[in-house]
């Protein structure tokens, strides 16, 4: 097995021109389901299927909006990476959390569920079907592989070691496996990795202005038989520059175009797929809106109905509508492209601080308003919402439950076990003593655990843990 570096993308960068069109309506309906953090990763397998990476569930929503949810099995922790596998089954990762277990999950359509454990700190995460019907895994521990397990469970890590923590991973039309890389976190240069079925690696890194890291978020085949993904670059400090956001092409031969996604840094892209209508569509959790580019570059974004709802991945279902998550909102999104979308002229603006009536499915007790607001805590157990504005957010003991909402904030959950959200924002969140979860939100944040059994999602920057 073997491993190369590639430059020619650096050189075979193409930056392409983007039309960039108005934000528009489209027939969206949306459909709530019960969670206290919200639904990531969505793909479709007979239904459509989500995981709840903070709540250790998965789910599965028909056409008419009826949702069911499992457990996973104790002790498996923090579903992440889901695939669609043979027979209506669907397959997914456990990266374990703080101290769950670690594994790779089938689960049938009656919900039956049957695990593979892996080895303790693999963190298994993005995860595929390969051209060998097997499934191959990204991990995101270091050292920095590509696993491979049998359907019945056999974990082979191939040796050939990537640069950068790789992320999510897909099968090519060229029978090759592909994968993105995340250079960000750490300052680096992401990539993508294409890597053989036997091991042999070609790393093609993201064209990346000097001083900045980059990185590859989601990835999708497109229908021209290239790569699709989503791509951003800046830095990972709260206080350092704004990230821009682009969706990214390379071909099979490793030439790289670029599209950007205009000059608004809240035009965060997460999740991408392939439409059945010929053209790519991606999640943009900072702007609230679903975005369609076309193979040959133009750019459209449809607005979401609830504000700040955070969409995050995207799939088709087997009615080849477009369905998403909405981690904030706690809801399931259904675009459908059966009716074509309408054009807004002028585009509609949304809201922006309106105050949410729940966070994490809890009535608010303590409101701020669209400015710098100072929120401080009874001893006991609160709800607190920043809204807009750079807040200071003090829970001030009990377990507390925060949303920071827009804005700059420093969030200070105490003493107990709180669950802190920064939201839209470069924030700095600090859990103190206790059992804490720390999600961060899609701009670059500073996570602090402090004492205690930490957990932290969406966190460029993490001290204390894992």
């Amino acid at each position: 097995m073997s491993r190369r570096l590639t430059l020619t993308a650096l050189a075979s960068l193409v930056l392409g021109t983007v039309p960039i069109a108005q934000a528009q309506t489209a027939p969206i309906v949306e459909y709530p389901v019960i969670s206290s953090l919200g639904p990531g990763p969505i793909t479709a397998s007979g239904e459509v299927w989500f995981a709840f990476p903070n709540d250790d569930m998965v789910g599965q929503i028909s056409t008419t909006g009826e949702d069911t949810l499992y457990d996973l099995p104790a002790p498996y922790e923090e579903p992440r990476g889901i695939a669609a596998g043979p027979e209506d089954t669907v397959w997914f990762t456990a990266t374990g959390g703080f101290d769950g277990a670690e594994g790779i999950l089938r689960i049938t359509q009656d919900g039956t569920i049957t695990d593979f454990p892996t080895a303790p700190d693999t963190r298994p995460l993005g995860l595929t079907f390969g051209p060998d019907a097997n499934l191959w895994f990204t991990r995101a521990s270091f050292p920095y592989q590509i696993g491979k397990m049998t359907t019945s469970g056999v974990v082979t890590f191939l040796p050939t070691l990537l640069d950068e923590a790789p992320r999510n991973i897909t099968t090519g039309p060229d029978g090759n496996l592909w994968i993105t890389e995340d250079g960000l976190s750490n300052g680096g240069v992401g990539a993508i990795g294409r890597m053989t079925t036997s091991g042999d690696l070609t790393e093609y890194p993201l064209p990346t202005a000097p001083g900045n890291g980059s990185r590859a978020e989601d990835i999708a085949v497109g229908p021209d038989g290239n790569l699709w993904f989503t791509w951003s670059q800046g830095s990972a400090s709260p206080v350092g520059p704004p990230l821009a956001r682009s969706i990214g092409r390379i071909t099979p031969t490793g030439t790289i175009t670029e599209f950007p996604l205009g000059s608004d840094s809240s035009f965060a892209s997460a999740g991408i797929t392939s439409g059945p209508d010929g053209n790519l569509w991606f999640t943009e959790p900072g702007s609230n809106s679903i975005g369609r580019i076309s193979l040959s570059g133009v750019i459209e974004h449809f607005d979401v109905p609830t504000p700040a709802s955070l969409p995050l991945d995207i799939t088709v279902g087997g009615d080849g509508n477009l369905w998403f998550t909405e981690s904030d909102a706690s809801q399931i999104g259904r675009l459908f492209l059966t009716a074509p979308p309408t054009p807004t002229n002028p585009p509609t603006a949304q809201p922006t601080a309106t105050p949410p009536p729940i966070c994490q499915g809890q009535s608010v007790t303590h409101v701020g308003s669209s400015g710098n607001d100072s929120l401080i805590g009874t001893p006991g157990a609160d709800v607190l919402a920043g809204l807009g504005g750079n807040d200071t957010i003090d829970g001030a003991g009990g377990a507390d439950l925060v949303c920071a909402g827009e804005g700059r904030d420093v969030v200070s959950g105490g003493a107990g076990g709180d669950r802190l959200n920064g939201e839209n924002g470069r924030d700095i969140l600090k859990g103190g003593s206790g059992n804490d979860r720390l999600n961060g939100g899609p701009k670059p944040d500073l996570c602090n655990g402090g004492s205690g059994r930490d957990r932290a999602t969406a966190c460029e920057v993490r001290k204390g843990i894992p």
